[in-house]
Parts: C-alpha cells; sequence; structure tokens
C-alpha cells in the first residue's frame, strides 16, 4: 500500500485473504487488532476500507477473475481499493440513491458517494447502488469514463474524496456477486465497517486515556503531580470504565 510500503513485506494486507490468494485466512478479530493498533498510532493508513472492505468483499463475493485481478493484487500492496458506502444525502448502503439502470445490455451508473476513504489514491471502488434488480455493488475504476473523484479535506486530514458517476458504462463483469446476492454484499460490508470503525475508535480512546495518565503523573500543580487530586482520579477512574465499556461492546 502506497503510505505503508512496509506492510506487504510483513504480510500485513494479505492476512485477512484466504489461502487460495495467499493469504493467512485471518478472520474479523484479527482484523480488528490491526485496526485498533491503527487507532492507537492515529494513522491514515486506509486498512479499513481498502483490506478488510475492499479486498475482504471482492474475496468473498468476487469471481475468480475478479479475485484474481484484484483482492490478490490489493494483498499484495500493489493496488489500493476502496468501499464507497456513504452519500450526501444518506449514509446506508443498503438503501443508496445512486442508481444504477438497464440500457443496450449494459449498467449505466449516476450518482454521488462523499467522504469516501482513500478516494484519490484508489485504483478500484466497490460502489453500491440502486437498481431494478434490487441493490448491486459495482466495482468502478476511477480511470471509468464518467467517473470524478474530488478530493475532500476532513476534521481528521485524513486522504478521503467525493466520487462522482456521471452516466458510468458498466458491464455485467463489473458486479460484484450475481445471482440477487447484492443485498448481501451490502449487508457484509455494513457490518464489518460499523465493527472496524469501532476498533479504530477503541484504539484512539485506548491511547489518550494513557497518555492523558502520563500527563497526570508529570504535571505539578501546588508541589503536587495532579494525578494525586482526588477529582482528577475519579475523572481517570470514569474514563477507564468507559474506555473497557467500548472495547467490550466493540
Amino acid at each position: 500500500m502506497r503510505r505503508g510500503a512496509i506492510w506487504p513485506r510483513r504480510g500485513v494486507l494479505a492476512a485477512g485473504l484466504p489461502l487460495s490468494l495467499g493469504g493467512a485466512g485471518l478472520g474479523l478479530l484479527e482484523h480488528c487488532s490491526v485496526l485498533i493498533e491503527l487507532g492507537r498510532a492515529a494513522s491514515d493508513v486506509p486498512y479499513l476500507a481498502s483490506v478488510l472492505l475492499g479486498a475482504g468483499a471482492v474475496a468473498e463475493f468476487g469471481t475468480a477473475e475478479q479475485r484474481q485481478k484484484w483482492a490478490l493484487a490489493a494483498g499484495r500492496g500493489s493496488v489500493v481499493l476502496t468501499a464507497a458506502l456513504a452519500e450526501e444525502d444518506g449514509d446506508d448502503p443498503r438503501v443508496p440513491s445512486a442508481r444504477a439502470e438497464r440500457a443496450d445490455g449494459q449498467w449505466v451508473l449516476s450518482g454521488v458517494k462523499t467522504a469516501v476513504d482513500a478516494a484519490p489514491e484508489a485504483d478500484l471502488f466497490l460502489v453500491p447502488c440502486a437498481s431494478p434488480d434490487g441493490v448491486l455493488v459495482f466495482l468502478v475504476a476511477p480511470t471509468d469514463a464518467g467517473v470524478r473523484v474530488e478530493p475532500q479535506r476532513l476534521t481528521d486530514f485524513a486522504s478521503a474524496g467525493r466520487l462522482v458517476l456521471s452516466g458510468v458504462t458498466l458491464g455485467d463483469d463489473r458486479v460484484l456477486a450475481g445471482n440477487g446476492q447484492g443485498a448481501e454484499v451490502a449487508d457484509w460490508l455494513v457490518a464489518r465497517a460499523t465493527v472496524g470503525l469501532c476498533a479504530v475508535q477503541s484504539g484512539v480512546i485506548e491511547r489518550a486515556l494513557e497518555l492523558t495518565a502520563e500527563y497526570a503523573k508529570s504535571r505539578v500543580a501546588f508541589g503536587r503531580p495532579i494525578g494525586s487530586f482526588q477529582a482528577v482520579t475519579q475523572r481517570l477512574a470514569d474514563a477507564y470504565v468507559d474506555v473497557e465499556a467500548v472495547r467490550l461492546t466493540m
């Protein structure tokens, strides 16, 4: 991955892929262990969007060709996949406002996805769209005609962007999972995105509490570390309980 070149050599990117794709076949709990550490470091490496959601979904639902072309390459760190889930008028991929209509044997996509993680660097987007056949998830490349990626600046300064689809024409080979499985793919993405984001946030607040406790031991007021004051100790204890509650809930 371009923002973490050492990761492919450590096998981190492919760890969640099946053995048939050169991965270790590890599951969601192992992904969460990685995401917690990313949260602790406040890293902007797009592991959640690209590895867990992007490569994971292609490995789970893709055709043999899609798996070899995209999931395998993502596991090697040579391409960046990302899931485009949120929209400007909603953030539930299971009821997308982006549309896919059938015309002359092709799919024609239109709509806007916003705050797409790693959009400026992405080589492939997983895009849920509403269609006459129900929800379908498409594999959209930034080089496809009618695709525009507009960089966005988020409050955490992570790389993100708006994905604008204007009459993007794709064949059936760009649909991820056929036979009416589009809704299943969308459910899979939502469930793992939710758990993965909770894991990241768990790491963030866990490290924040550690830093606060270290500061309370070193900051001196009235000749004593502020951590020795009862009011500060009580607040730290409450924060510890909250952090443990978030971890257990995740």
